[in-house]
Order: structure tokens, then C-alpha cells, then sequence
């Protein structure tokens, strides 16, 4: 395993105060895309993507971190239909909603945009 130096993106909100200016969101935001752009294309949908999993490197790399919940594009992973695995907070509808057949690449650009809108303002998109 790489090991990191740097703080989450969690971590990094809590210590502004729980905002953070909308540039430095927007920048990580970008590079994430990135990384789950890398994984769609190998078909791999991560399903938890949040603050916590978002990890800045000192030299502001963007990792995306546990891939523990992760499922291939292709439905073969170990979840099964209608079970709900994530955090409730950064949950696509159709994710919360179990609907396991509807989870694709969408579900995780959905979520990164929770985690913009919760980076920003401080609030999340829903409550869990």
C-alpha cells in the first residue's frame, strides 16, 4: 500500500470551520473526476465517495480512498439487489433506494457533487 501524507478532506473541513472556499473545492472536485473517471473506464463504480475518502496529499494529489464498497459496472460484486451500502449523507436516490440495477457511473458524480455542496456550505444535500 501507498503511504500517504496529508489529511482527508474531512478532516481538512473540520479544521476551516466546516466551509471551505469554493476554488479549493472546485480543484479537488476536478482531480477526483479524474481518478473516478480512470475507474468507470475500468468498470469499477465506487459507491462511497464522501469527505472521509477523499484524501489530499501534501503536494495536493487527490486519492480516493475505500474502494471497500466498490461493484463492476458489469453487476458482479458482493452486494445483492436491494441492499443499501454507503453513507446516507453522499447517497444517489437510486442508491438509497436499493435500486442495485440503476447504480452506474452516475451514482458517484452524483455523490461528488454532495460533497461539493457539503464542502461549501457546511450542510449535506440530505440527511441520512
Amino acid at each position: 500500500m501507498e503511504l500517504l501524507h496529508g489529511e482527508t478532506m474531512e478532516a481538512r473541513w473540520e479544521r476551516s470551520g466546516r466551509r471551505l472556499p469554493v476554488a479549493q473545492v472546485l480543484a479537488c472536485a476536478d482531480r477526483v473526476l479524474d481518478v473516478l473517471a480512470a475507474a468507470h473506464e475500468q468498470g469499477v463504480v465506487h459507491r462511497d465517495v464522501k469527505p472521509e475518502n477523499i484524501f489530499a496529499t501534501t503536494q495536493e494529489e487527490m486519492k480516493v480512498l475505500d474502494l471497500g464498497i466498490a461493484r463492476l459496472l458489469d453487476g458482479t460484486g458482493a452486494t445483492q439487489s436491494g441492499q443499501v451500502l454507503g453513507t446516507p449523507g453522499f447517497m444517489a436516490p437510486e442508491q438509497a433506494n436499493g435500486r442495485l440495477r440503476q447504480i452506474d457511473a452516475r451514482t458517484d458524480l452524483w455523490a461528488v457533487g454532495a460533497v461539493i455542496f457539503t464542502l461549501v456550505t457546511g450542510e449535506e444535500v440530505h440527511d441520512g
